[in-house]
């Protein structure tokens, strides 16, 4: 059985990802975390059960993370942690008025990502940079807990049928941390993630 478009459209969205950790206050420095600009890119399948409520379910590429930067000693410093997931999103959306021209809707749902490749550190001091790598996983303390979840709430626009633009708020459960940390030690993915969509 074919679905008709009307009813289900595939779709693409590219997105900025300014991400961040929360951290434990046992683990903070002086300052908290800032934020790091990274972006994604993914796949969307939006079915529309009624006139205003759909179901959408995504795959996307997106690099989460964050960074500190500042003197020390009257000394530069830097540090860049950067994560690469594939997050996969089940979003319900609830549409304001007509999908097919100007609206706004509200979305939300659950989400869980997978690290790929290595997670990296670039650390610099005074121009002198070293980088360290760390995998994914849950069978060494060095690795970062591996799958990442949580939940991604936000609202957007439709501007006509196929073009919409949405922000979202990405807050993960998961503590990145493995077992060689206190037990109330935590850091976690958060990110405020902002995309444009093109449905087909």
């Amino acid at each position: 059985m074919v679905i008709d478009q009307v009813n289900a459209q595939f779709g693409v969205r590219a997105s900025t990802n300014i991400a961040n950790f929360n951290v434990s206050e046992e683990l903070l420095d002086e300052e908290e975390p800032g934020y790091r600009v990274g972006f994604g890119l993914g796949v969307f399948y939006k079915v529309n059960l009624d006139e205003n409520l759909s179901f959408q379910p995504e795959i996307n590429y997106v690099q989460q993370g964050a960074k500190n930067s500042g003197e020390e000693s009257g000394l530069s410093y830097r540090d860049e942690f950067t994560f690469n997931y594939i997050q996969i999103p089940i979003l319900a959306k609830y549409h304001f008025g007509n999908t097919d021209k100007l609206s706004f809707f509200v979305q939300g749902g659950p989400y869980v990502g997978f690290g790929i490749g290595k997670g990296k550190v670039e650390s610099c001091f005074d121009g002198d940079c070293d980088i360290d790598e760390s995998s994914f996983g849950n069978s060494d303390d060095d690795e970062i807990n591996n799958p990442d979840f949580g939940i991604q709430m936000g609202v957007g626009v439709n501007l006509n049928s196929n073009f919409s633009i949405d922000i979202r708020y990405v807050h993960g459960f998961q503590n990145l941390l493995n077992d060689d940390f206190g037990d109330d030690d935590f850091i976690r993915n958060t990110a405020f993630n902002i995309g444009v969509g093109y449905s087909f």
